[in-house]
């Protein structure tokens, strides 16, 4: 491998529950619709399904020429580094990167994953593919720490494409992490991510997606189980998709294919799942144009760019700072956040 920077925030390896995951858990199982906190199942082989699951999905082609067909604009705004993060960081932005080079720009890209295995393997394809490419690395998760982003630079554009974002948060939740990144950076900054699309009515059809959704569900038991003290049975349950009653959200659930008790001991519950009933491992937003505009007027952006695929169920969307909030806004608490609707 080349030369590369490489700067280590910390991984979150988790073995053992601690208390406030303990205490997630327990508000999270006892809800009146009972779900798993997406990251109490993020450790490393979580990140490499939520990786894997990201670079088989059947979304991808759209997602790739939504973004070759936005790079004009991007590329129009001069950025001197480009911050590619999350699942299939680094997968997509090849064309972007070329139209930057065709344009005479030579910014440094940087990438953000959690797993440090999968970041340097990511490192070293992109400068295979693009020689000379100054690329520096990230180990943490940009979609739910902002604060990796470090002071506010100039010209930067980041990149959250290859998976769809605020999974497992609810509006308010995506508010506050907006304006949290918002406050992160300068006005010439901007911001780009792939959301859910209202209207899709489907999971990801392809097989390999299907099996790899089938992988995530045995892992999040699994997970649960081990750190949490838990004795979810396997073979009492199924994956399936659904979607909420106002058609808002996509859910990766597990129906109880029986009447079933667990007992989770780290939290001290004991939990019965009558047939039929659901426990949601997975909660996708989708949006409607004027949705992300509500929710990105809520937290300091404006939606300057909207490139929806309806077939592939997504959109890819550029948010760039509102001109007139202050760059140095504080972040918003999760819960006194304005409640935008998608």
């Amino acid at each position: 491998m080349s030369r590369h920077a490489l700067a280590i925030a910390a991984p979150r390896g988790r073995s053992r529950a601690s208390r406030k995951d303990v205490d997630a858990l327990r508000v999270a199982l006892t809800a009146p619709e009972p779900f798993v906190p997406p990251a109490l199942l993020l450790d490393a082989g979580g990140w490499e399904l939520q990786d894997a699951l990201a670079r088989h999905s059947a979304a991808v082609p759209a997602v790739a020429r939504q973004l070759a067909a936005l790079a004009p604009c991007l590329v129009a705004r001069a950025p001197r580094e480009i911050l590619d993060a999350g699942a299939g960081a680094g997968r997509l932005i090849g064309p972007l990167l070329a139209a930057a080079s065709a344009a005479g720009l030579a910014p440094h890209c940087t990438l953000a994953i959690p797993n440090e295995l999968l970041l340097l393997e990511r490192m070293f394809d992109l400068q295979q593919d693009h020689p000379g490419l100054p690329v520096a690395g990230l180990v943490g998760d940009l979609s739910r720490e902002p604060a990796l982003l470090g002071p506010a630079g100039r010209q930067r554009l980041i990149t959250m494409v290859g998976a769809v974002m605020f999974d497992g948060l609810s509006v308010a939740e995506a508010a506050a992490y907006l304006r949290d990144l918002r406050s992160r950076l300068s006005r010439s900054d901007a911001l780009v991510v792939t959301v859910g699309l209202v209207g899709d009515r489907g999971g990801d059809a392809s097989a390999p997606a299907a099996r790899l959704h089938e992988e995530w569900t045995r892992h999040a038991l699994a997970t649960v189980n081990q750190n949490f003290g838990a004795d979810f049975p396997r073979d009492a349950f199924v994956g399936a998709w659904r979607h909420d009653a106002r058609g808002r959200r996509r859910l990766l659930v597990l129906r109880a294919l029986r009447p079933t008790t667990v007992v989770v001991r780290e939290a001290d519950l004991r939990l019965y799942f009558a047939a039929g009933r659901h426990l949601v491992l997975r909660s996708l937003p989708l949006f409607s144009r004027g949705g992300l505009e509500r929710l990105a007027r809520s937290a300091g952006f404006v939606l300057e760019q909207w490139r929806p695929a309806p077939a592939a169920g997504v959109a890819v969307a550029l948010l760039g700072p509102a001109r007139s909030v202050e760059a140095g806004l504080r972040p918003a608490r999760a819960g006194r956040s304005p409640a935008p609707t998608t």
